[in-house]
């Protein structure tokens, strides 16, 4: 998207402490399945989603969420990804382009 470092941008769906929305993100894609998605919680707080190589690699955890669980898994060509209370779904079409 002109004037940023994201290749797209859009809403992706996404539940904050049980509460379903639309999370606004932006994707930079790095190639081969490489990407930096950054998605922005209704309270305006980042979360960044690193994918290697087309699978969840890591988040953005912060020191104090250290023991906060963190998982992922797939279904169909979406990735559900779990960081304590925040669920997010991440379809292949962010990481890969189409």
């Amino acid at each position: 998207m002109s004037g940023t470092p994201y290749h797209a941008t859009s809403n992706l769906r996404c539940n904050i402490n049980g509460t379903a929305a639309e999370c606004p993100f932006g994707v930079e894609r790095i190639g081969q399945g490489e990407a930096l998605v950054t998605i922005t919680r209704p309270d305006k707080i980042s979360r960044v989603i690193y994918f290697g190589k087309g699978k969840v690699s890591w988040s953005d955890q912060s020191q104090a969420e250290k023991n906060v669980k963190f998982q992922s898994s797939q279904q169909g060509d979406t990735h559900l990804i779990q960081l304590g209370n925040e669920h997010y779904e991440i379809p292949d079409a962010v990481i890969f382009g189409g």
